[in-house]
């Protein structure tokens, strides 16, 4: 009987040093835990027009604009947040974006540069 016992402890110690690295290793993961704009209709979403690059060939040192546009899905959104690439051994941004500060007062990052635009803006709730 008390070997019986001392073999239940061994394999419980077991089972615990065996979990205890893995849960600490899982803890430290990065999570995003946040939730998403979403609504009835659908998310929201973000999306870029250029309608005057469409069928049009862009010579070097031409300039063009991109527009970034977000859909609401008929809800409120306080802030906004976009990251995008493109080849910086083919393209140069020559201007930052113009931010509707109507919408969106609080510019918190608006850069580009290094093959990234980086850009998030909100409002006070």
């Amino acid at each position: 009987m008390v070997a019986r016992k001392d073999l239940l402890l061994i394999l419980l110690l077991l089972l615990l040093i065996i979990a205890l690295p893995i849960t600490l290793f899982l803890a430290k993961q990065r999570q995003d835990i946040r939730p998403r704009a979403k609504t009835a209709q659908g998310p929201a979403k973000l999306f870029l027009t250029a309608p005057s690059l469409i069928n049009l060939e862009v010579s070097q040192g031409q300039t063009f604009t991109v527009d970034l546009y977000l859909d609401p899905a008929d809800k409120n959104v306080s802030g906004v947040e976009a990251h995008l690439t493109y080849p910086a051994n083919m393209l140069d941004v020559i201007g930052t974006a113009q931010i509707n500060t109507s919408q969106f007062p609080t510019i918190i990052k608006n850069t580009a540069g290094n093959g990234n635009i980086d850009i998030a803006v909100g409002q006070a709730l």
